[in-house]
């Protein structure tokens, strides 16, 4: 305070002012108390802050058990099962690279266990089109290897889970006996042509979609091998 006169008194000297001083500050006293209180609050609205984040950390922790892991953000890396995994026994699976096929790249499947499939099996056969588009493993369970390139693709894109539809079964029959002028007349000779006699006999074809000559369609060939039955190429 001493300080502070003294401070005072030497401006009054400098200025040739005797009578100068400094202003005075009013309510000074109410000031500091309001200022004090300010920061009062402060101080515990950011305590309150830390105790809330602490509290969520706290209960995250105790609702992990051990081995548990925080979940990841959305999404998936789909990749394809190794050869005679569990689930896909190379008998039912073989991944045998054969010729190409003769559209989008599609390879021909491994004749090994195929068996021809029975009028009987129409239903079954509908059946599996209809699944398609469950899961990823679902498909890749549903299709032989041949098909699991285009299986990957789809789901890779979104294409497979969002195009799942109750579309009308136009044609469900085997390949070889699909009437000329039904759609796409040269994919059975396509079939015999680049997959032999043997995959072409064995073949059925489910034509699914709208009636009308423009109208959309897509077309799957399934076999059986070993009672499994398989789609192995779709368009």
């Amino acid at each position: 305070m001493a300080h502070d006169l003294e401070a005072e008194q030497q401006l009054r000297e400098l200025l040739t002012d005797p009578a100068w001083e400094l202003p005075a500050w009013p309510d000074a006293a109410d000031r500091v108390r309001a200022a004090a209180r300010r920061q009062r609050q402060r101080s515990a609205g950011l305590a309150a802050t830390a105790a809330a984040l602490c509290a969520v950390v706290v209960c995250s922790a105790l609702a992990l058990r051990p081995g548990d892991s925080v979940p990841a953000a959305a999404g998936r890396a789909y990749s394809l099962p190794a050869a005679n995994a569990p689930s896909f026994p190379a008998g039912v699976y073989p991944r045998t690279e054969l010729g190409p096929l003769l559209r989008r790249g599609s390879r021909c499947p491994d004749p090994a266990g195929v068996l021809n499939p029975p009028a009987s099996v129409h239903a079954e056969t509908t059946a599996v089109v209809r699944h398609l588009g469950a899961g990823f493993e679902s498909d890749l369970r549903s299709s032989d290897p041949s098909d699991w390139p285009s299986v990957l693709t789809s789901w890779r894109s979104g294409v497979a889970a969002s195009a799942r539809a109750a579309a009308p079964v136009l044609y469900s029959g085997p390949l070889s006996s699909r009437p000329a002028s039904a759609w796409s007349a040269g994919l059975a000779r396509a079939v015999r042509v680049s997959c032999g006699a043997r995959i072409a006999a064995a073949t059925w074809l489910v034509v699914t979609g709208e009636r009308g000559p423009s109208a959309p369609r897509s077309e799957y060939l399934l076999l059986d091998r070993r009672g499994h039955l398989l789609v192995w190429h779709t368009e």
